[in-house]
């Protein structure tokens, strides 16, 4: 029959003692040891019960008495993540091994701290920390943060940073919008994400633009086209410089056509900047901009008027070429500047005198009078004995009589005024013969002669005489020799001449015929 030994339970020992690590610090996953029991001859001892411990905050499970090997095993777990020694003991044997709890990463905690505000001159920051921590608020060190910050104006220090051994990771961000502004930082990671705001204030304050005639003259709200302004932009504070080669401008308004405008630069008071504004040439509404960053202005309306009347651009029409005696006529000068502008002053001060190449039988003002429209305007009276012919009508916008802007007209002999006479062209007339007459038309005001009047003779008798043609017209010297009187009877007949349908004040012509 078989006969068994056992081992001596009293001299019990921890022979070996294997642990486990890398269980996550949540207080479910479990790290695990495993102690081996033998007698002072190293045989395996079963049914002892082994005492656990541990010198951290890990929780420790219970264990069974050693198997037939034996061995026994614990489990523990730990909501930190942190290295424990877990000692094994058995009367007066122990053994100790260290066993690790890693980070839950899956339950990370980002908070974003933001330290004060800054000016968003894009030089001053703000400084943001992210602290992670897991779900039991242990530091989670070595974890990847993506920063990131959606504002267009916004620059932050990393794009990415690692947390250091507190859990921490700081990141700077600038701004240089020039305005007051909130900006939105986050922190992403594959566990979790955060944001917070970062505020900025602008280092602007109190802003205007006025326009100046030069870079340290008065303000004005209108100019003359042709010159160089200044626009001036003033600050009641500045916190910090501003960049010249931010600093931009711009125009607006129906006179920037062609207009330029530099960048502003600061002048000698530094809360004053300054760009000029050329080739400002264009009439009409003008507006300057100042811009640096998000940050803009828009001056009130400067009044960009034209500039004084330029000779060679404008030019005068008259309100008809022909001016029968004892009419008007309306002379209209069409006022540009150089630039073509319309509506152009006079230089002189007063205004456009007018000027003409005679003067008898003429009204006329001294000086065109300006109409709302923008144009000048005079008008001339002739009166009935003005003196016909070529009449010159001139504009002198600069009142000293240099280059003068001229046009033409042609003062007419009235038809009202003309008188005509019919005579025989000999002396004498035949009965039963053609007799040929001379016509004379003459003003009967002035004692001119008048060309181009049309007339028909008529009989103030009843002889029955035959006048062929009938209608004619005066030449140049007034007169006219194509008419023929046929008269069948002697003795004396009558005619007269009928002028714009009219005998009124014509002279009966006597005409005598002979046999």
């Amino acid at each position: 029959k078989p006969s068994t030994f056992v081992g001596d339970s009293g001299s019990a020992k921890i022979s070996a003692l294997t642990v486990t690590s890398g269980a996550v610090a949540n207080g479910t996953a479990t790290n695990q040891a495993t102690a081996t029991v033998v007698d002072a001859n190293g045989n395996p001892l079963s049914g002892v019960e082994v005492t656990w411990s541990q010198d951290g905050s890990a929780l420790l499970g219970s264990s069974p008495k050693t198997d037939a090997n034996g061995q026994t095993t614990v489990t523990f777990t730990d909501t930190k993540a942190q290295t424990v020694n877990i000692t094994a003991t058995v009367n007066n044997s122990s053994r100790s091994k260290p066993s690790t709890f890693i980070v839950d990463i899956t339950a990370a905690v980002v908070v974003l701290n933001v330290r004060s505000s800054a000016v968003s001159d894009g030089n001053a920051s703000v400084q943001v920390t992210a602290t992670v921590k897991d779900k039991d608020g242990n530091a989670l060190p070595n974890f990847t943060l993506n920063w990131s910050v959606t504002d267009p104006y916004s620059n932050i220090s990393s794009t990415q940073s690692v947390t250091d051994a507190n859990g921490n990771a700081v990141v700077t961000v600038t701004n240089s919008s020039y305005i007051d502004k909130d900006v939105i930082v986050t922190a992403t990671s594959a566990a979790a994400d955060a944001t917070n705001t970062a505020h900025f204030g602008s280092p602007l304050q109190g802003g205007r633009i006025v326009f100046v005639p030069f870079s340290n003259g008065s303000p004005i709200t209108t100019t003359s086209a042709g010159g160089q302004i200044f626009a001036h932009v003033i600050f009641s504070s500045i916190s910090s410089p501003l960049p010249e080669d931010k600093t931009h401008g711009s125009l607006q308004g129906n006179s920037s056509s062609g207009a330029t405008i530099a960048n502003y630069a600061q002048t000698s008071n530094e809360k004053e900047y300054e760009a000029l504004i050329s080739n400002v040439t264009k009439s009409g509404a003008l507006q300057a901009t100042f811009q640096i960053g998000e940050y803009s202005l828009i001056s009130p309306q400067l009044n960009i008027i034209p500039s004084s009347i330029s000779e060679s651009a404008s030019h005068l029409e008259l309100s008809q070429s022909s001016i029968p005696q004892g009419s008007s006529v309306v002379a209209t000068l069409i006022a540009f500047d150089q630039y073509g502008n319309p509506d152009a002053i006079s230089s002189n001060g007063f205004g456009v005198l007018l000027k003409l190449s005679k003067t008898i039988g003429i009204n006329a003002p001294q000086e065109f009078t300006r109409m709302p429209d923008g144009s000048y305007q005079a008008t001339i009276q002739t009166t009935l004995d003005a003196q016909v012919g070529a009449l010159t009508i001139s504009a002198d916008p600069n009142g000293q009589g240099g280059s003068l802007i001229s046009t033409s007209a042609t003062i007419t002999s009235n038809p009202h005024n003309a008188i005509a006479t019919i005579s025989p062209w000999s002396g004498q007339c035949t009965v039963g013969t053609p007799c040929r007459m001379a016509v004379l038309v003459k003003n009967s005001i002035t004692g001119e002669t008048m060309p181009s009047v049309t007339l028909t003779v008529k009989e103030a008798t009843t002889t029955g005489a035959v006048i062929s043609p009938d209608t004619v017209t005066s030449d140049g010297n007034g007169s006219d020799s194509h008419i023929y009187i046929t008269s069948n009877t002697s003795g004396p007949i009558r005619v007269i001449a009928e002028i714009n349908g009219s005998v009124e004040s014509q002279p009966e012509n006597e005409i005598i015929f002979s046999q």
